[in-house]
This record gives structure tokens, sequence and C-alpha cells, in this order.
């Protein structure tokens, strides 16, 4: 019984606790990730073991991030 707790708990902090982000390059949504950090404009992120530079991001009305754009490096 305890596992299944856990495995609830676990799966609820994951989501209460990440962000669903769009990588967006040239218009086209590239991938989908689930992030614990909203990366910042001018950072690098591996995405698919590619680097992508983001150059802004776009927020939800809800003040979580959903989209970031930029392009791969």
């Amino acid at each position: 019984m305890s596992f299944l707790l856990h495995d609830y708990l676990v799966s609820f902090v994951e989501q209460e606790m990440s962000f669903q982000i769009q990588f967006v390059e040239n218009g086209k949504t590239i991938t989908t990730h689930q992030m614990y950090v909203v990366p910042q404009i001018g950072c690098k992120v591996d995405v698919n073991d590619r680097l992508f530079l983001v150059k802004d991001i776009i927020y939800s009305p809800y003040g979580s991030a959903n989209k970031v754009i930029g392009k791969f490096i």
C-alpha cells in the first residue's frame, strides 16, 4: 500500500512543480517537455541531444511558461 501512496505523491509533485513547455523554432513546435525550471532568455537548453538557444518566452495568462521561442545552434 505504501508504494501506491509513494507513486501517487511523486506523480502529484511532478505535475504541480513542473511546467509543460513547447520549444518553437520558426513558428513550428519542435517538441514539448516537462521542466522544473523555466529557461532564461539567452541560455542554451539541451533538446533531443541538440542545443536550443532561447530568444523569447511566452507565458500563459496563469503565469506559467508554455512556449520557449528560439533556434537550434
